[in-house]
């Protein structure tokens, strides 16, 4: 049980010391080693609100997926050409403004 203990104290102080290495296919986007005009440098910050973007693995099925649910949410022909005929009467100029004509 101690054998195992030390082991897994071991390998968590080896994570916690580990440091990045690259990796093919990724790049840093932005990097700043001094600080900016006017600010001082003190220390590390406490929290980093961090936003990674992750490759799609699926984008044309998810532009299927979208196709077949637009067919369900476009509204009827006559309701869109009665609200057409009301904006008409009373002088509003109708601009479609989404892909479903609503």
């Amino acid at each position: 049980m101690v054998v195992i203990a030390t082991i897994f104290l071991g390998s968590l102080s080896a994570f916690a010391s580990a440091t990045p290495t690259a990796c093919p296919g990724m790049f840093i986007c932005l990097s700043k080693l001094d600080a900016l005009a006017g600010f001082t440098h003190q220390g590390a910050a406490k929290s980093i609100l961090l936003h990674v973007a992750l490759v799609k693995n699926n984008t044309a099925g998810l532009q299927k997926a979208f196709n077949e649910v637009e067919e369900y949410i476009r509204p009827a022909q006559d309701s869109v050409d009665a609200v057409n005929v009301f904006l008409k009467l009373n002088s509003i100029k109708a601009t479609t403004l989404s892909p479903t004509e609503d």
